[in-house]
């Protein structure tokens, strides 16, 4: 028996003394603590209009009503015009359903105000690429297979949104962010050439644009071209007069901003009214010329045709001529799954109604019928000859109505999981690209786990009715929404009002818009949008690492069709992982030899911490621990500015003479308020002058920290402690002025030196150093940062 007791006994101890059961334990225990408030703060940020919409201002309704419109106007003609791409195996009907539904989800769950989720051309590709396979080989129908991709594909977006799985994406920096738009919007520009000189037929692969355009110079509408250079310079000239008076308060300035917001729908009103006097009279054969469908490889530029059972043979329209089909193939043999009794129940869930209604221009009703005149159809026959139009290309009639939904079939589903894992790749990181990118651009940010929550719903809810996988991706709808000055994600909602209003009502006016205006529009909005022309030199002056990975991401995206972006984004951070790990492989410990000691505080006075020396109201010392490098850059960043929320006060945005507008989604005081919370600091929610005798006033201008910018105010210094002369260079390189407050500038200037930031050899000499500036209180106005010698690396961002 003592055997046994002095075995449970050592088993015992174990448990109480391991070191990594007593840390599990102290987490569990603080889990539990915390469960409560963290459920209600996990479903608040999944849904983040809980927050923001109790502050929302009437004034901004009017912004987020024309950049809804606007949008909406752009994502239903876009849906119209990406199933030419598809070779007829996705329809205008799932297009059009993809488009309308994800608005209503994103206003309730996104955390941009610049992104509209909707069906993307890299996603209708690579759905295209995985479908028409698998059809063939499953002999099923593609209408019946893609519901299921679009399902897979939300499911992967919600298992990375609700695990919380968004920090993965803080691996992607800045720099490839940008890269990753430039080469968005360079593609977007170039696909819009063909459209802007008249020319149909030509495939939207980038490189195979130049060379058909040169092939076929000859075919040049002039007319289209007209309207192409008018509408550029409509809406380059009133976004000129905006840039020029619409920042001034007068009327004047007022009416400016007011008609640059609505550029974009002049030109609609416009060009349709002109074209539909033009072409009202004229038969439709003679308004509309379909696309000769392109075809894809995964790899690069070359092509590949589409499976035979993935081609048009036999059109079914569900509404009225010339609107969204489906395609049946024009023989099969048994289909691998049992689809039968499914196909005659009613809908199969991609908008293909198959009771016994009637449709227009005497078309079959039920699959079967389809089927039976599929088979009598040809099945190829030489390239058809596109004809020359009299006037402009405009959009072909379309219409679509909302299903009963539908879930997609489990087998299918099961099959497509991991061949949908590239499209969610894809998807995810053009849309997280543009989205960090855009709220880098007007200094907010965004959470990638919100993102990745609102794009998961929109799918699975998009299957359900058979449309397309979506995404944020599509750089021409967020450039628009921040040239028609959309205000927060509430845009959305109207977006998706007005592309229900296009599917039924207005598509047999807006289909008169011509196509080049409708170019026009996407490119003056997206060149608007791009970063500076200087950014490729400043990352070479700044760091060769991020201009080689900028460089890398940029040209790898613009050859490889579909995936471009994905892969040159892998590329980019593949060298910036590899730059790291070599970077640190390869440092070694620098020897000091005795004059260096000599020199080390030569004329500095130099003043030892003294026990009970406390540290000036007003200053945050703040030490770094590792180096601040792209992978924790955010994460210091979001770190440093908390620890300076909670433990100072901030300057009430009423005192501020030029205060910008604030964004939708700011909460920075019921942010300190639970910072401080948390940590135990009693504080009351007023922030104001009463208050600083408690907590300091602090005003700190933080590299990109946008948020205490707002709380701090712009008069603060910095304080650098251990910079090293790798350092001091990159600041230079920057053309960040960190000086010496014992250089003979600072001396000479005395009483005349205005608050700069300044760098010490010394933590103590940091803190304790007096400027002449003081607060309104007579507190300093400082925020010390310690850096150890080992820190070489600063990232400056570009707002």
């Amino acid at each position: 028996m003592d055997k046994f007791r002095k075995k449970g006994e050592k088993i015992k101890h174990f448990f109480k003394t391991d070191w990594n059961i007593v840390r599990a334990k102290r987490y569990a225990r603080r889990s539990g603590r915390e469960i409560r408030y963290g459920a209600g703060r996990y479903l608040a940020n999944k849904f983040p209009i809980v927050q923001w919409i109790a502050s929302y201002s009437p004034k901004w309704l009017f912004g987020d009503v024309i950049s809804g419109i606007t949008v909406g106007i752009v994502l239903a003609l876009q849906a119209v015009n990406l199933p030419s791409s598809a070779g007829g195996v996705i329809s205008t009907q799932q297009t059009l359903i993809a488009s309308w539904l994800p608005g209503f989800i994103y206003a309730l769950t996104g955390s941009s105000k610049h992104i509209s989720i909707g069906p993307t051309s890299a996603g209708n590709l690579l759905s295209l690429q995985i479908i028409g396979p698998f059809a063939e080989a499953a002999r099923i129908p593609p209408f019946i297979v893609l519901p299921a991709l679009t399902f897979c594909v939300g499911i992967w977006f919600l298992l990375f949104g609700v695990l919380g799985l968004g920090f993965l994406f803080d691996l992607i920096p800045i720099s490839i962010c940008l890269a990753g738009v430039g080469v968005i919007a360079l593609n977007l520009v170039l696909v819009q050439v063909p459209t802007f000189l008249g020319l149909h037929g030509i495939p939207p692969i980038v490189p195979a644009i130049p060379p058909a355009i040169i092939q076929r110079i000859g075919d040049i509408s002039l007319r289209t071209l007209a309207i192409s250079i008018s509408a550029i310079f409509f809406l380059a000239a009133l976004r000129f007069v905006s840039n020029k008076w619409g920042k001034k308060k007068s009327v004047a300035g007022k009416a400016a901003q007011f008609g640059s917001n609505m550029s974009s729908i002049l030109v609609v009103l416009i060009f349709t009214i002109v074209s539909f006097l033009f072409l009202q009279s004229l038969p439709i054969t003679e308004q509309v010329v379909s696309a000769a469908p392109p075809t894809l490889a995964a790899g690069g530029p070359a092509t590949t045709p589409v499976p035979e059972t993935s081609l048009p043979q036999t059109s079914v329209n569900t509404t009225s001529a010339g609107a969204a089909q489906f395609i049946i193939p024009a023989k099969r043999d048994e289909p691998l799954f049992d689809l039968v009794a499914e196909l005659h129940s009613g809908n199969t869930g991609s908008s293909v109604q198959t009771r016994a209604e009637p449709l227009p221009d005497g078309q079959p009703s039920s699959v079967s019928d389809a089927a039976a005149a599929a088979s009598a159809a040809p099945a190829g026959g030489a390239p058809q000859q596109l004809p020359k139009l009299p006037f402009w290309a405009v959009f072909p009639v379309f219409t679509a109505t909302i299903v009963s939904p539908l879930p997609p079939i489990i087998d299918i589903v099961k099959a497509l999981f991991l061949p949908s894992l590239l499209v969610f790749i894809v998807l995810n990181i053009e849309h997280l690209v543009i989205a960090r990118t855009f709220g880098h651009y007007h200094t907010y940010t965004i959470s990638e786990n919100s993102e990745m929550f609102a794009t998961g719903l929109s799918n699975l809810a998009g299957a359900f009715f058979g449309g397309v996988p979506v995404g944020g991706g599509d750089m021409a709808r967020s450039s628009l929404l921040a040239v028609t000055g959309a205000k927060s994600p509430l845009n959305q909602i109207f977006t998706s009002l007005t592309v229900l209003v296009a599917m039924m009502p207005l598509s047999g006016a807006l289909r008169f818009l011509p196509q080049a205006a409708l170019s026009a529009i996407i490119v003056v909005a997206v060149v608007g949008q791009q970063p500076p022309q200087k950014l490729l030199g400043d990352y070479f002056r700044l760091s060769f690492a991020d201009f080689l990975a900028f460089f890398l991401a940029f040209n790898i995206a613009i050859f490889i069709p579909a995936v471009g972006i994905a892969v040159g984004t892998a590329v980019g951070v593949g060298l910036m992982v590899l730059y790291t790990l070599f970077r640190g492989m390869f440092s070694r410990p620098r020897s000091v030899s005795a004059h260096d000691l000599e020199s080390m505080y030569k004329e500095k006075e130099f003043r030892p911490w003294q026990e009970g020396d406390p540290i000036p109201r007003g200053t945050h010392v703040v030490k770094l621990g590792t180096e601040m490098v792209w992978t924790n850059a955010a994460r210091f960043r979001r770190h440093i500015v908390d620890a300076c929320m909670v433990h100072n006060s901030g300057v009430p945005i009423d005192s501020r003479e030029d205060k910008p507008e604030r964004p939708w989604n700011f909460r920075i005081h019921e942010h300190v308020a639970a910072l401080r919370r948390q940590r135990n600091i009693m504080l009351d929610d007023d922030d104001s002058e009463s208050l600083i005798s408690h907590h300091p006033l602090l005003r700190v201008v933080v590299l990109d920290m946008t948020s205490l910018r707002e709380w701090a105010g712009e008069g603060v210094e910095f304080r650098f402690v251990g910079l090293n002369a790798r350092v001091l260079k990159r600041f230079e390189r920057a053309k960040w002025e960190v000086l010496d407050p014992y250089g003979p500038s600072v001396v000479e200037a005395g009483e005349e030196h205005r608050t700069s930031d300044l760098r010490f050899d010394h933590l103590p000499l940091a803190i304790h150093y007096m400027n002449t500036e003081t607060t309104l209180s007579g507190m300093w106005e400082e925020v010390a940062v310690a850096m150890g010698e080992n820190i070489d690396k600063i990232e400056k961002a570009y707002v």
